[in-house]
C-alpha cells in the first residue's frame, strides 16, 4: 500500500471521510434516521458489506437495524456489480493510464470481488493496483468503526468506557493485519482464516436475511435508493477529480 505513494492514500482517505459526511448531511435533508445515513455512508465509502456487518455491530440494536443493513448491503452490492461493468468503459473513454484506471477502480467499487472482476479483466497491473486501493479503503473501517464507537459511547453516556465499547473484532483486525505484513503467519493458517473468513460472511448475512423480509426492506423507500445512487455518483466524480487536480 505504502507503494501507491501518499497521495493514493490521502485520496483515499479524503474520499472516505467526505462520502461518510455526504451520507449523513443528504440524509438529513431526505429525514432518514441517522442510522441509516450511517451505514450507507460507510458502505459506499469503505467495503460493502464488510462495512455493513461492522457499522451495523456498533449501533443500538432495534427492529429496523437488520433491515437497514440487509437493504444497504443488497443496493451497494447491485450498484458495484454495475459499476464493474460499467467503471472500465469509463476509464478508458477519459483516457486514464493504467495506474489511474487502477485507483479509480479500488477507489470507488464497493465490494472487493466486484474490484478484482473489473481490474484484472483490463490488466495483471490495472488489477494488482485496483486491489491495494481497495484494500487501503478496507483498512480505513478500523479508524471509522473507532470514531464511531466514541461518539456512540460519549453520547449515550455509557459508563463501561470506550475499553468496553470498542468491539473486540477490530481490535483482531489490527492485530492479524500487522502480524500478516510482516510475515508471521504461516501460509496454511492464512489460507483456512481466508476461507473461514468468507463463510463467517455469508453466515452473517444469511442470519440477517432469516430476521429481514424483502417487503421490508422494499418499504424503506425511494429515498433511501436516492441516496446509495447519490453517494456513489459523489464517490467516482471525487476520485476523478482527484486526478485532474493533481495533474
Amino acid at each position: 500500500m505504502i507503494a501507491l505513494g501518499p497521495s493514493a492514500i490521502a485520496m483515499v482517505v479524503a474520499t472516505v471521510a467526505s462520502i461518510i459526511a455526504l451520507g449523513l448531511a443528504l440524509s438529513r435533508l431526505l429525514r432518514l434516521d441517522w442510522r441509516l445515513r450511517l451505514l450507507t455512508g460507510a458502505l459506499v465509502g469503505i467495503c460493502g458489506a464488510a462495512a455493513a456487518l461492522t457499522v451495523s455491530a456498533l449501533l443500538p440494536k432495534d427492529e429496523d437495524t437488520s433491515r437497514w443493513t440487509l437493504f444497504t448491503v443488497v443496493g451497494v452490492t447491485a450498484l458495484s456489480t454495475i459499476a464493474m461493468i460499467f467503471y472500465p468503459v469509463l476509464a478508458e473513454l477519459l483516457g486514464l493510464s493504467s495506474h489511474d484506471t487502477g485507483l479509480f477502480l479500488g477507489a470507488t467499487i464497493h465490494d472487493v470481488a466486484q474490484v478484482m472482476g473489473a481490474g484484472y479483466a483490463v490488466s495483471d497491473s490495472v488489477g494488482d493496483v485496483a486491489a491495494l486501493t481497495k484494500m487501503m479503503r478496507v483498512a480505513m473501517l478500523v479508524p471509522v468503526a473507532f470514531v464511531i464507537t466514541v461518539a456512540l459511547s460519549s453520547t449515550s453516556g455509557s459508563s463501561g468506557g470506550l475499553r468496553n465499547s470498542l468491539p473486540w473484532f477490530v481490535g483482531l483486525f489490527v492485530v492479524f493485519a500487522v502480524a500478516n505484513s510482516l510475515g508471521y503467519v504461516p501460509m496454511a493458517v492464512d489460507e483456512f482464516m481466508s476461507t473461514a473468513s468468507r463463510w463467517y460472511l455469508i453466515v452473517g448475512i444469511a442470519a440477517m436475511g432469516m430476521r429481514t423480509s424483502f417487503k421490508d426492506v422494499l418499504g424503506i423507500g425511494g429515498r433511501a435508493i436516492a441516496m446509495i445512487c447519490i453517494e456513489t455518483i459523489a464517490l467516482a466524480t471525487l476520485v476523478l477529480a482527484t486526478f485532474y487536480v493533481h495533474s
